[in-house]
């Protein structure tokens, strides 16, 4: 009897040690799983950020094509042509030379060399520039070599029709190692490497061993990674052989991709420290429990032997018992403080944990507000106005990531952000900051129900709603006062809708290719969202998200009753 009850006693005790184990175990792991989580989010954004700033990069550079080929369109003057290229060129060191070629894609003249020198006609860029020139819109080129400059280079070309119908197409080359060093100024982490492949597999730039590696092949993994799905991420081995994890994303006007690689030791070095330490500790935990539970059972048997031994001689008559009971409530007592203590410092390593987390988060803020005070900074130092209205929309877009992460810590969740107050915060701050250059009042109206999403859909319907509230408060009130208005709703939790309007003067013909436009497409596709526009007596954009919400949308709920209209009159 007296070894069944120890036995049974240890089993329990061990149980509820082994479980204390598994739970601690468990948590530290699915923690430290989850930071690595965290930070393939914030690589999947900063890599959509590189490539947008990409884009507006070579937005500009067309825009400055663009001007050039009307100016020539108009003059049809190959002398002043050439001027006007070579000081637009002194304007924008990162280019390599300017070329203006007939249809046939033949050079007629290049910025390297002096007006009236024989060029070299043949070669795959010839024959790439006479099939864009017979198009109609500005492309961009994979990577070549260049005779004139003798390296690698991409080209933007622009073709243009002059007034008795001759087609001529104006380029710009940009060679690889200006491509480096446009990727080297992001100062990526130590041991990261940033890099851009073309529509043929090929290396443009890399920020690391550029010399040796532009110009190659990528891995194979990657390219059937960026074939399978345009955004994502991935793990392989680099070039060099260097396991890392990648996260990518491909260009909507170059088809370039542009990705963004941490070293696969500094991913997993987190989770493996976590495993170490909940061995460690949860070990020493288990073992100390096993001591107090043997001392336990010792005294425990004691007292059932003392128990015993009374009560034969309480049968035997002059039997005599030694020795003093134990005091089994204090042995109780002792085990119940061993396992309270055991659970406090579960709880204490558990907010550790939590609050390394959330000041992880808020260096992840501050990061952001630098950026964007960065970006002002060089803004306000542009010597273009193009220059600095690329600036400007690229602080706009930042901020919507800043406001985004600014709301995670007041939901309580590591990656929920409820979408109405987000969106209305965006309007209102767009509105204030542009709508005081329009001569009319803005309000602004919102209907929106409460609605909460990850993180990264959050991202994505801001900077949709950021281009459309800056395009409005911009451009659609040039003389009178208007309006622009928000709903949100939610229908279950199967699908979102968004609708944004104004009831300014629409959206002119010529606009409706701007970048803005292209983003908010780009965006709305990568959430696989129906767009609907409506462009008469004002605009209209539609976005309804279904499908893709499945199993997220638990965390959604719906108000019982409809948020009032909030009607605000931001500027006099």
């Amino acid at each position: 009897m007296k070894r069944s009850i120890r036995f049974d006693l240890i089993s329990i005790v061990v149980t509820a040690l082994g479980s204390m184990f598994l739970i601690v175990a468990g948590s530290t792991i699915w923690n430290a799983w989850s930071q690595r989580k965290l930070a393939e989010a914030e690589m999947a954004r900063t890599v959509h950020a590189i490539s947008a700033g990409l884009d507006d990069w070579l937005v500009a550079t067309g825009a400055a094509l663009e001007g050039l080929a009307a100016a020539f369109e108009q003059q049809g003057n190959v002398e002043t042509l050439y001027s006007a290229a070579k000081a637009i060129k002194a304007k924008h060191p990162e280019w390599s030379e300017v070329i203006l070629r007939n249809a046939a894609g033949e050079p007629i003249f290049t910025t390297t060399n002096a007006l009236g020198e024989p060029l070299r006609a043949a070669g795959p860029r010839a024959h790439w520039a006479k099939k864009v020139i017979g198009e109609d819109s500005y492309q961009i080129s994979d990577l070549m070599h260049s005779p004139t400059v003798n390296a690698y280079v991409a080209v933007v070309l622009r073709p243009a029709i002059t007034k008795d119908g001759t087609r001529f197409g104006l380029s710009v080359s940009i060679s690889a190692d200006k491509w480096t060093r446009l990727l080297q100024q992001l100062r990526t982490p130590a041991g990261w490497v940033a890099g851009v492949v073309d529509n043929n597999g090929i290396l443009i730039a890399r920020t690391q061993s550029a010399a040796e590696l532009v110009g190659q092949r990528a891995p194979e993994w990657f390219l059937d990674a960026i074939q399978a799905q345009p955004s994502g991420h991935v793990n392989g081995r680099s070039l060099e052989g260097e396991p890392l994890s990648v996260a990518y994303t491909r260009s909507d006007i170059s088809g370039w991709t542009i990705a963004l690689a941490a070293p696969e030791a500094l991913m997993a070095a987190p989770l493996r420290r976590a495993m170490i330490v909940a061995v460690v500790v949860n070990g020493l935990v288990l073992g100390i429990g096993l001591l107090l539970v043997l001392i336990f059972a010792r005294r425990l048997f004691q007292s059932l032997d003392w128990l015993a031994r009374t009560a034969d001689a309480m049968t035997e008559p002059g039997l005599s018992v030694s020795g003093a009971p134990s005091p089994m409530a204090g042995e109780v007592g002792a085990v119940h403080d061993a396992i309270r203590r055991a659970s406090a410092h579960v709880r204490a390593a558990n907010e550790r944990q939590l609050t390394a987390m959330r000041e992880l988060q808020h260096r992840v803020g501050n990061e952001i507000q630098a950026m964007i005070s960065l970006v002002a900074m060089a803004g306000r130092a542009g010597h273009s106005e193009e220059c600095r209205h690329v600036l400007r929309d690229l602080e706009g877009r930042m901020d919507v990531l800043h406001r985004a992460h600014a709301q995670l810590d007041r939901i309580g969740g590591a990656d929920i952000v409820e979408l109405g107050a987000f969106l209305r915060d965006i309007c209102m701050h767009g509105i204030a900051l542009y709508g005081s250059r329009t001569e009319g009042r803005i309000a602004f109206e919102a209907m929106t129900d409460e609605v909460l999403v990850p993180h990264a859909i959050a991202v994505s319907l801001g900077l949709i709603t950021n281009e459309f509230v800056t395009n409005s408060s911009k451009h659609a009130f040039p003389k009178k006062p208007g309006t622009i208005s928000l709903t949100l709703e939610a229908s279950g939790t199967r699908q979102i809708s968004l609708t944004l309007a104004d009831d300014g003067v629409g959206i002119p013909p010529g606009n409706r290719r701007s970048s803005g436009l292209q983003l908010i497409a780009g965006l709305a596709d990568q959430l696989g969202a129906n767009v609907e526009w409506e462009v008469g007596a004002g605009t209209t954009l539609r976005l309804r998200l279904s499908g893709t919400f499945a199993g997220v949308q638990d965390a959604a709920r719906r108000k019982e009753e409809s948020q009032p209209d909030t009607r605000e009159t931001l500027f006099d």
